[in-house]
């Protein structure tokens, strides 16, 4: 066993896993409640993180509780990296208290680590002897400051902390030879009542600004010759926005988007419409759609995003500028889209191509990148320049004849708008397999480029077939249908959804991504493991049968989910 001395807890201070638990929680579930416990029964919504920025989802599970019964937590950490981090996307601003169980096989510090809306990263050590298990109650006042804290503080504000809560397990930093396993159970936090806000009105269609902390709890629509400029040290989304003509200004607050699935909240810019966001802090809850059309735009100076972020979707004419922004999340570009980013982290670019941009394209080998323009024959008005921890996806539609240096892809999306039936089989995420044969309607050279995740998008009036493949994301759109069999999704591309009247069947396989469903959508689980969240939302219906579910599903407005002989998750 590795000693553990007080005078290591110095060591803590300079070893801070932030920067990558903010991109790795993007996608998972944030929960906003202020006096809560924390799901430490299962693993829907935790992840493991090493040092050397890689997720470990083999090494977390829930096991049972030798001591007291019941499920808890459970980590394995093995050496080789200097600290692994269990990680949840979790609100902790206005943070009164944390406290719970904690148990080592080893001896061994633990750091717990919180981040502000600034950037500061806090710690608070905690020293564990091997075979027992330790209560802690922690408050704002016993977290120190770290020595690699980009922002320096005196102490923590607790209305200042944003929505990832990490337990860093630092054995490997201190030179411990033996392989860990640690438990967590009891987890429970308490946080202070936000301030007070005003309701946002429903319809501006004039110069209107609002200085108080303001929440938009129902639609709001911004029309031609309305101004809405926000001013409020914060800002609470939980419905849609619509730019229709107008624009909405957005300077120095804090926004909490408060979505109760991904993609649930949507702000929509259209017929010239704008959105400008300068020297703010967005707080996700979820993914948002940000969706931009007819000649819109959007602006955003020195802006970052924690937690979750947004999906940017840009039709022919759009544009969007990118000034010193962090995290953003990912863009959606169609051939004829303008985007700039100069002096920004932390972005994925998805490349849509179809028979209308037939290219040979080399995008950038390292996630840096000191300037970047996209070929004239992409059709792709894209002008990237001193902006690092880039990402790069492509997006395949029928027609599509794209050749591509050998690189590294975040993902490849292929896209069904074509009316047919196609079947993709075998496939399988982190690889450096060529585009599949079987997809007989596009052409993809990938140089054997490597591919983190494979997603697929089946649209109107097509028919896809999914067997033995292990990939990152399936969405259904308009009245497209997706039947996957005997295979995973392990959710590094998104989740599983289904929009519109879209029906989404799946038999005999392991899902460890959210599955949702949307308006008038069916998804149809037979045989499955969901290992994560199951939401329905509109007017959709999910029917679960003969499938073990990691939580209760999550019925939202008018949906139905209906549950045929449970199986009891193992």
């Amino acid at each position: 066993m590795a000693k553990i001395r007080f005078s290591s807890i110095r060591k803590v201070r300079a070893l801070s896993l932030s920067p990558l638990l903010a991109l790795a929680c993007a996608y998972l579930a944030l929960t906003t409640v202020n006096a809560q416990t924390i799901d430490t029964k299962s693993t829907t919504g935790w992840l493991v993180v090493g040092s050397d920025g890689k997720h470990y989802p083999e090494t977390i599970s829930d096991s049972l509780n030798q001591d007291k019964g019941g499920k808890l937590l459970e980590w394995r950490v093995s050496r080789g990296l200097k600290a692994m981090a269990l990680a949840k996307a979790v609100a902790i601003t206005d943070l009164k208290s944390i406290d719970f169980d904690i148990w080592s096989k080893n001896d061994t510090l633990v750091a717990v680590q919180i981040e502000d809306q600034d950037k500061a990263r806090f710690h608070a050590p905690v020293v564990l002897q091997g075979g027992k298990w330790k209560h802690v109650t922690l408050s704002p006042r016993d977290f120190k400051i770290n020595d690699d804290s980009p922002v320096k503080k005196t102490a923590v504000q607790p209305e200042q902390l944003g929505n990832i809560l990490s337990f860093i397990e630092l054995g490997g930093a201190l030179k411990a030879k033996d392989a860990n396993v640690l438990r967590l159970d009891n987890l429970h936090l308490v946080r202070g009542n936000p301030a007070k806000a005003v309701s946002a009105p429903s319809v501006i269609t004039k110069p209107v600004t609002i200085n108080a902390n303001l929440a938009i709890d129902k639609p709001l629509d911004i029309r031609p010759g309305g101004k809405l400029t926000i001013t409020a040290k914060q800002l609470t989304l939980r419905a849609p926005v619509t730019v229709d003509g107008g624009t909405l200004v957005i300077n120095e607050a804090r926004l909490s988007a408060e979505g109760r699935m991904p993609h649930d909240l949507s702000i929509n810019v259209k017929n010239g419409g704008q959105i400008i966001m300068t020297n703010a802090v967005w707080l996700s809850s979820q993914m948002t759609s940000l969706n931009l059309e007819n000649a819109s735009s959007a602006e955003f100076n020195n802006v970052r995003f924690s937690g979750s972020g947004l999906t940017v979707e840009l039709k022919p004419g759009n544009k969007v500028e990118l000034k010193k922004v962090e995290n953003l999340g990912e863009f959606v570009i169609s051939p004829g889209a303008r985007v700039n980013a100069y002096d920004s982290k932390g972005l994925l670019f998805w490349l849509i191509f179809n028979k209308e941009n037939p290219t040979k394209i080399e995008l950038p080998q390292e996630p840096s990148v000191k300037d970047w323009l996209a070929p004239t024959s992409a059709k792709l008005d894209m002008h990237i320049r001193q902006s690092s921890n880039i990402m790069w996806g492509l997006v395949v539609d029928s027609g599509a004849k794209v050749h591509l240096n050998k690189t590294n892809l975040r993902a490849v999306g292929m896209l069904f708008t074509k009316p047919g039936n196609y079947a993709v089989t075998g496939i399988r995420n982190n690889s450096t397999a060529a585009f599949p044969a079987s997809l007989v309607d596009r052409h993809v050279e990938l140089s054997g480029s490597s591919v983190q995740s494979w997603n697929f998008y089946p649209s109107s009036r097509t028919n896809l077939s999914l067997s033995k493949c292990l990939f990152g994301e399936l969405i259904a759109f308009g009245d497209g249908e997706a039947n996957i069999t005997d295979s995973t999704c392990d959710g590094s591309g998104g989740y599983i959804g289904a929009h519109h009247s879209s029906k989404v069947k799946l038999t005999n396989s392991v899902l460890q991504c959210p599955i949702v469903s949307f308006e008038q959508s069916q998804i149809l689980l037979q045989s499955c493991q969901a290992r994560s969240a199951v939401s329905a939302s509109g007017q959709s219906k999910i029917r679960i049968t003969s499938s073990s579910l990691a939580d209760s599903p999550q019925k939202l407005d008018q949906a139905q989910i209906e549950i045929v002989r449970p199986v009891e998750q193992k």
